[in-house]
Formats: structure tokens, sequence, C-alpha cells
């Protein structure tokens, strides 16, 4: 199973081009990162293939069929949306808005039942907050409000869960926590986890195959360990950057200083 751009293209306004025949596909199970600099259309792409934007040009495929002729119920039960930023209007607990993650599979002024409180409590416990479950949206952190959404959108019982710049705004813990256990649920669960993203080195320690766009093309597409590299990201940053390697193997890419030219 898998969800697929097929040569997508797409404007905000005729004859600006966000993205330009861009195919990819990601399979349910892994991690995708999508990389590139701003305004290179990451955020774009996964709305497209969220089914938030229509293409231009080109088409989505979810498991062989056009996202198109997907209802909106059965493509909210196949694709759940992380945003990067949600201010919340109300005081909902923790709890109520993991639970919210279960309106596609209600049917009109239907009530939550037993199944569907189970799938909220285990999505909880899965993202490590069940001991915020009581506790108000609105008063926890920002990376506790991202690991409540992840929740929400595992609650939807998604096949591919795509999330925008999950890593944005969090200290190095959260990072690590919120990309761990994102890494953990496509590795040992059904889910297929797509996630647009800044920081390269991310997409070196958790990612299964990385996308670099350069202005709105598709500039690599592989593995990261042949995707982030110096060369691509030359290319799609506009900088210098230099890979540097740990004895145990470990890699990551930073940028080229004027200390390290001249050592």
């Amino acid at each position: 199973m898998s969800i697929v751009a097929d040569h997508v293209s797409f404007s905000y306004r005729h004859g600006r081009p966000v993205l330009q025949a861009v195919s990819l596909e990601a399979h349910d199970g892994g991690m995708t990162f999508i990389l590139g600099a701003n305004g290179s259309g990451k955020t774009t792409l996964l709305s497209c293939l969220a089914g938030i934007l229509a293409p231009d040009a080109g088409m989505i495929l979810i498991d062989g069929q056009p996202l198109s002729a997907v209802t909106p119920r059965m493509r909210a039960q196949t694709i759940g949306f992380v945003p990067q930023l949600h201010t919340p209007v109300f005081a909902y607990t923790v709890w109520e808005v993991v639970l919210m993650g279960r309106a596609p599979h209600l049917s009109l002024l239907a009530r939550p039942g037993q199944r569907d409180r189970n799938a909220a409590a285990q999505a909880i416990r899965t993202v490590g907050l069940w001991r915020l479950r009581d506790c108000p949206y609105t008063e926890i952190s920002g990376g506790e409000r991202r690991l409540t959404l992840i929740a929400r959108g595992l609650t939807q019982g998604v096949r591919y869960l795509l999330l925008d710049e999950p890593d944005a705004h969090l200290d190095p813990a959260y990072q690590h926590r919120t990309m761990t256990t994102l890494a953990e649920l496509g590795h040992t669960g059904d889910v297929g986890i797509i996630a647009s993203s800044h920081q390269p080195n991310n997409a070196l320690l958790y990612a299964d195959q990385a996308i670099v766009l350069g202005t709105g093309r598709v500039i690599a597409h592989g593995p990261p360990p042949t995707t982030v590299v110096p060369a691509i990201l030359n290319n799609a940053y506009g900088m210098e950057f230099e890979l540097i390697a740990s004895a145990t193997g470990r890699r990551a890419v930073v940028p080229v200083t004027r200390s390290s030219k001249t050592a």
C-alpha cells in the first residue's frame, strides 16, 4: 500500500508554480522526510498529499486509487494531517482532543463508544501523555501539544500520517522524543509517516527515505545516506555544507564556516 504523487504541479497564483511535476512514493510503514528551503513547496506538497489542496496537474494516488475519487469520510479514515501550528480555541482536555480523532468513524450525532475510547487511550499511551490526559490542551507545552495532535491522528486509525515540521519550535529533548515516537510508529506499526522538516540531520537520524525539494522540484529522492549529502544540500539551500562522522559511524551535515575552510 502506498501514497503516490504522480507529476504533481500546483500554483497559488497563475504563472507562479509552487510545485512542478513532483513525483514521489511512500508506503504504509517507515518514515519519509521532505526537506527543502523556505518556499521550496514542502507544506504545499503535504497539503496536496492530504487532499487539502487539489493539484493543477498530475495526480495523488492512495493505494492505487485517485485521491480525488475518495470520499471525505474515507479520506479522513486513511490520511491524518498534523499542522505545524495549532491555536486552540477552547480548553478541551488532552483526552477530548485525542478522542475527536474518532469523528470520521462515527455517524452524525453519534457519541463515541467503548471502541473509540479504547483507541484514544491506546494513542495517548503510545505518545507518552497518559498522565496529562485530563489536563487542558491550552495549558500544556508546545511539545506536548504536538504529541497530542499526533495521538489524535493515530486515533483516526489512519494508514498515513502527514506532519508539517513536527520538529519545529521544540527543544532537543522534545525533538528527540517526538521524532523517536514517529520513527517507532513507522517501523513497528502499519502507519506511513511523511514529515516536512528544516532539519537535515533529523532525516539522517530517524528517516528511512528523504525527498529534497528545490524551487518546487524534486532534487533527490532515496535513502538519507545518499540524499542528505553536501552536494545535494548545497543545491537545495544555496549554501555550503560539509559531512562529519563520528567514530561510531554516526553522520551529520553542518554549514561550512570560515574556520572549517581554513582548517
